[in-house]
């Protein structure tokens, strides 16, 4: 993403007649900080930084992080979903970490003795309606339920809206972006749901937390699995990949 992204902000400030210091203090930012992000220096800058950044450069923040190929100026400062959306519409809670017990009604017999289980919970995804710049692609809403993501500007009770590919296009693990994984191990009924940014290391996939809070085992990438957006774990476990994060939505307290 870093590349894309450096030369999708120098093609906006030439487009527009502007530097580099002149869009972080409209933005809001320090006067270096596009300078940071043109250096290298700032190597993952935050999602609300790029949002400052898109609004400024008069394009969607999905344009300068090589999400489309379409700029949107008109659409540079919409949202996917009302910022009043309730937990109600989550298709999880996203939590480093954390195995929970979980099962898919879909995928348990009618027979099942344990379908009733109060100790198995079920999580269904729950697509939302999407805008015209993701057509043919399902956007899901999830709750950030940890501090995992506090250096990335990601904090809990955010709202993150995630673009999901039922046929895997688009979905491959790309340096920086953050993608919603869902994490089983073998032996363990259950389930890490989590928001994670993508790393290549030693030609390996990492999908890390960014927090100084608190540090989260990285789950190691081994191989594509059967399914599209599946994959093999170097420890022996399964992902599958619900989403790229695209949106961040926070309420604030007035």
């Amino acid at each position: 993403m870093n590349e894309i992204l450096r030369d999708r902000i120098k093609e906006r400030m030439d487009a527009l007649g502007m530097n580099p210091s002149s869009v972080s203090l409209e933005a809001g930012l320090s006067r270096s900080a596009v300078r940071d992000i043109l250096s290298g220096k700032a190597k993952n800058p935050g999602i609300t930084t790029l949002h400052s950044i898109a609004r400024v450069l008069k394009c969607s923040d999905n344009y300068l992080m090589g999400y489309t190929e379409e700029k949107h100026y008109g659409e540079a400062t919409d949202i996917l979903i009302d910022a009043n959306a309730r937990r109600g519409d989550s298709s999880g809670t996203l939590e480093a970490g954390i195995f929970r017990q979980a099962a898919y009604r879909d995928q348990i017999d009618e027979f099942d003795p344990f379908a009733d289980d109060p100790r198995v919970s079920f999580r269904s995804r729950k697509p939302l309606s999407g805008q015209r710049r993701y057509q043919g692609r399902d956007l899901y809403l999830y709750i950030m339920g940890d501090n995992s993501l506090t250096d990335e500007s990601i904090q809990k009770d955010d709202i993150l809206i995630a673009m999901h590919d039922p046929s895997g296009d688009g979905m491959g693990f790309k340096d920086g972006k953050i993608y919603i994984i869902s994490h089983r191990v073998p032996g363990l009924g259950a389930e890490e749901l989590s928001a994670r940014i993508a790393h290549n290391r030693g030609g390996k996939v990492h999908l890390l937390t960014s927090s100084k809070e608190a540090f989260f085992a990285p789950i190691i990438v081994d191989g594509p699995g059967s399914e599209p957006n599946s994959y093999e774990t170097a420890t022996g476990g399964k992902i599958e990949v619900e989403g790229i994060v695209v949106e961040l939505t926070r309420q604030l307290d007035v």
